[in-house]
């Protein structure tokens, strides 16, 4: 995978082919970062890059709790992970993890930098080594929803929707007005073929924030209106 940071993605092709129940012919062509699933002739989804979600500049904020509060990372182990955050700026990967692992040696609990180290993994491609240290960090922070949402990512590059699923709706009910949350569940479900109201609110909520996102809902809100449903496609739902 080429760069897949938001606001430098890669050049990828996206093979799109009609839901299941439409008619017309398969398109192709070359979109930028599609990390979005696109469903193939034989109407499975192929498992997108989640191209958006990881990028150097993106906030780790989230429900601190007495843990985090009460950590300081050492002087050293925070240069260390100023330096990576410099280094995957410049899509310097080997660099960025080097960095992140000596911040981790030098402080253990340390869990922005594992964190961290793992989206560094999963937008340079290696999504297995990136769930490696997402479930370690929810080890140590099982209530923090960025984790969740950023596993869910990963098992959605990894094609394993419906346990992306389930970490998508763990991450939005620890945080409800998480777009990105919202996006990756209404892709897993997209690649499960659940084409519903529900994935189309999902889609709606992260439309404003991923192109791909408006893309699919346009999709799946034809294939619902001509399979005659009558809900609002666009509404949020209940979690």
């Amino acid at each position: 995978m080429n760069r897949s940071a938001l606001g430098i993605c890669c050049i990828a092709v996206l093979y799109c082919s009609p839901l299941p129940g439409q008619s017309g012919d398969t398109a192709s062509g070359v979109a930028e970062c599609s990390p979005f699933p696109a469903l193939g002739p034989d109407g499975r989804s192929r498992a997108p890059d989640p191209c958006d979600l990881f990028h150097p500049e993106r906030s780790l904020a989230g429900v601190i709790s007495a843990r985090r509060l009460t950590h300081k990372p050492s002087r050293t182990a925070l240069k260390e992970f100023e330096l990576a955050t410099k280094a995957w700026e410049k899509s310097h990967y080997n660099d960025a993890i080097r960095h992140l692992s000596e911040a981790i040696r030098l402080d253990p609990d340390y869990i922005e930098a594992q964190v961290k180290l793992g989206a560094v993994y999963a937008d340079s491609g290696q999504s297995e080594r990136a769930l490696v240290l997402f479930d370690g960090a929810l080890a140590l922070e099982p209530n923090w929803a960025l984790i969740h949402t950023d596993r869910a990512a990963a098992l959605v590059t990894l094609n394993r929707p419906s346990e992306a699923e389930i970490a998508a709706r763990r991450a939005l009910r620890l945080e409800p007005s998480s777009v990105a949350a919202s996006y990756m569940l209404g892709c897993a479900m997209l690649m499960q073929n659940k084409i519903t109201p529900e994935t189309a609110a999902y889609l709606a909520t992260a439309a404003g924030k991923y192109p791909m996102a408006r893309s699919y809902l346009t999709k799946v809100q034809e294939y619902l209106s001509a399979s005659g449903s009558e809900r609002d496609l666009t509404r949020p739902t209940k979690r």
